[in-house]
């Protein structure tokens, strides 16, 4: 029992999704992580920040101050705050399945050379007349393309003010050594429109064996 606690807790206590890059800092959440098969090639993970539950603990607190006071004021103010978790927390993740990513990768370069990347991201609208009343706004992508000696991305994650039906994002990679950089997937991010919770989508682009999955050879300038 002790053994499925500390397992439990190594997997989903509070900690940073991001660590430091050889690029620096690029971008850390601290929170709890709840992670989901979507599909065969997608997966689900939600974060939820320590704030998030702070104001869980404030509802029933500010419920039963109300119903001791008999303030009509707090009634509404827990209210707000049920309103902003629910929000909060559908709004993002409509987001993030409502969008598909593709990326077009050059097949080779040489060292030294900095490549321009295209991302592709469309929208699918599969909730129907939901999706063209709730646009996509603010949405963080992650593109992982690692070297075969590396363990970090050499694309920093880029911000889509406003998804449309099909929009185009360019990302720089840093100069490239030798080697061969492999595509190991997309990652979509999203808390608009208040910031509580965070839901991101990850395209797994990665094959089982690993030789199939998009690629990048940097040969010497020799």
């Amino acid at each position: 029992m002790r053994n499925l606690l500390k397992e439990f807790w190594s997997k989903y206590q509070f900690q940073y999704k991001f660590v430091d890059a050889a690029e620096g800092q690029e971008w850390s959440l601290k929170a709890l992580r709840l992670a989901f098969r979507d599909t065969s090639d997608t997966t689900m993970a939600v974060y939820l920040e320590q704030r998030w539950f702070i104001a869980m603990i404030l509802i029933p607190v500010v419920y039963v101050f109300a119903g001791e006071t008999a303030n009509q004021w707090f009634y509404l103010i827990c209210s707000g705050i049920v309103s902003t978790l629910l929000i909060g927390f559908f709004l993002p993740l409509v987001q993030v399945k409502d969008v598909k990513a593709e990326c077009v990768l050059p097949s080779s370069s040489v060292t030294g050379d900095s490549l321009l990347i295209r991302i592709t991201i469309k929208r699918k609208s599969r909730f129907g007349i939901l999706s063209q009343m709730l646009p996509v706004k603010w949405l963080l992508v992650r593109a992982n393309l690692v070297s075969n000696v590396g363990k970090t991305s050499v694309l920093k994650p880029m911000l889509v003010e406003q998804a449309a039906d099909e929009s185009w994002i360019f990302a720089t990679t840093s100069p490239l050594h030798r080697g061969v950089y492999k595509l190991r997937g997309i990652e979509l991010y999203s808390c608009f429109p208040l910031g509580m919770t965070w839901w991101s989508r990850t395209f797994d682009l990665k094959s089982q064996d690993f030789q199939d999955s998009p690629s990048i050879t940097v040969y010497p300038k020799t």
